[in-house]
């Protein structure tokens, strides 16, 4: 569990890039997205990711800070077990912590949002997409294809993959997640991606910068749309992760609610998600035990939500990633079974929890 300050997200969304491809669908052809890619420059022998190569961090420093915890080792290492090539996992877990130092809901947005994407290691060369607009530095050839987004898969070039080392392997992985949650630009001519920003974005979070400069100001500049609010100072619990629903409850806690027969409300907060002890539901087993009295069940936090949709039946439209953000929710409020005792109070309630949490990851 970690601490953080409360931050509103008003909204986030995930959008798919720019080209149009043909595919088969029941014999009849459809459109589906290809989206943006990252792309690499290769040096010597080695290849570097471009976002890197233009902010000057290409190279990993011997300075650089571990920022880890175990909620991060925990989702990343199962997301690392599940992909058919080995990831550079202890990187992505240390940026991901150093993130979370400086604006915990972008830390938790872009480890959910690449748990939702699909990765896909592919042993062809990718198609250039010449997507990624004005960039300063001189080659001496075209740049390399490192990645494309069709929906919401990433393909990466995996010869290209195994030229990088872990620092340039992350930064691709970041670049895909943040590129997913920034909005395109929308003309008459369709979609098209910013590119440039979102390298910028990389960039800043691969540098020395997010150590003394404002992360939520970079945002602010290069992605608006992200829109991330602070509204207080409230100290808030990573509490529970509902993996199967891309769910995360902050502050998540229980709260048992006494009425007794004289119609007088006893509330007891307990800190978390844990099963009650015999000392912490003392007062309200005390009450519910009495003669008319009824014992409810609350599940209370504020809840973080990442979902896949589609906008629209239009065959033109883009598919989007939505994250939200609810602040103090109610999730779930469950009555207990009236014949409560001394002798049961304890277990019926924390039968009636785990029932409760089961049926939430389901």
């Amino acid at each position: 569990m970690y601490w953080m300050k409360t931050l509103l997200i008003i909204a986030i969304t995930l959008s798919a890039a720019t080209g149009w491809s043909w595919r088969e669908g029941n014999g009849a052809p459809v459109k589906w997205r290809e989206g943006n890619g990252g792309d690499g420059v290769q040096l010597n022998s080695k290849i570097y990711l471009l976002d890197l190569v233009e902010s000057g961090v290409e190279e990993a420093n011997s300075t650089d800070i571990a920022y880890s915890n175990s909620f991060f080792e925990k989702e990343v290492s199962n997301w690392a077990e599940a992909q058919m090539t080995p990831v550079p996992k202890q990187e992505i877990i240390n940026k991901l912590g150093e993130i979370h130092r400086k604006n915990s809901i972008m830390a938790f947005v872009i480890l959910m949002a690449m748990r939702k994407l699909d990765w896909a290691f592919i042993n062809v060369p990718l198609k250039d997409l010449k997507d990624e607009g004005p960039y300063n530095v001189a080659l001496q050839k075209d740049l390399i294809q490192l990645a494309i987004r069709v929906n919401k898969t990433i393909q990466i070039d995996k010869n290209s993959w195994n030229k990088m080392d872990s620092r340039n392997q992350t930064a691709l992985i970041f670049h895909e997640a943040i590129f997913s949650l920034v909005n395109p630009n929308r003309d008459s001519s369709g979609l098209s991606m910013s590119a440039p920003r979102v390298r910028r974005i990389v960039g800043f979070l691969f540098s020395k910068k997010i150590e003394t400069y404002s992360l939520d100001e970079m945002l602010s500049i290069e992605a608006p749309e992200l829109r991330l609010q602070a509204f207080d100072n409230q100290e808030m619990i990573v509490s529970y992760y509902f993996l199967a629903k891309s769910e995360l409850l902050l502050n998540a806690h229980w709260t048992i609610q006494v009425q007794t027969a004289l119609k007088e409300t006893t509330l007891v907060n307990e800190p978390d998600l844990r099963d009650s002890t015999a000392q912490g539901a003392e007062r309200a087993c005390a009450l519910g035990t009495q003669s008319g009295s009824t014992v409810s069940l609350q599940l209370n936090a504020d809840q973080l939500k990442l979902s896949l949709l589609s906008r629209g039946e239009q065959e033109t439209e883009d598919f989007n990633l939505t994250n939200t953000f609810v602040h103090d929710l109610n999730v779930v409020t469950l009555q207990l079974e009236a014949n409560l005792s001394p002798e049961n109070c304890l277990q019926v309630i924390n039968k009636n929890k785990r029932a409760i949490l089961k049926q939430l990851v389901k």
